[in-house]
């Protein structure tokens, strides 16, 4: 996404966990997570420093996350389309256009690896 980025990132490496709000209860976030922070905690935490972001979010406030975590990488668990991922918008699921994931990664210089977790 957009030019290309120094893959150079300090220790320990952030990696923020966003996983909004499922309507449907078919993702346990919170298991999930679990399960990554306790992989990535093998590593130590002089290495790897893992931020959970739950909660019904909206892109913008993904985007206002990245930018005030400046994670190197973002790990997205949750539902997706071939044109967009689910999250929130004025207390209502939202389908987030695809364009919009990209301008907020274009926007945010941290990320070097976005994992998309979703169908």
């Amino acid at each position: 996404i957009g030019p290309v980025r120094r893959l150079r990132v300090t220790l320990p490496l952030r990696i923020l966990v966003a996983a909004p709000t499922d309507h449907s209860k078919q993702i346990d976030a919170a298991r999930e997570i679990a399960a990554v922070r306790e992989v990535l905690g093998t590593v130590g935490a002089n290495y790897v420093e893992t931020i959970p972001f739950t909660g019904p979010f909206s892109i913008t406030d993904l985007r206002e996350k990245l930018a005030e975590v400046k994670p190197a990488v973002l790990h997205f668990i949750g539902h997706g389309e071939p044109t967009g991922l689910w999250m929130w918008r004025r207390d209502r699921e939202w389908l987030a256009p695809a364009a919009s994931l990209r301008a907020t990664l274009q926007r945010s210089p941290s990320v070097k690896l976005a994992f998309l977790n979703s169908c």
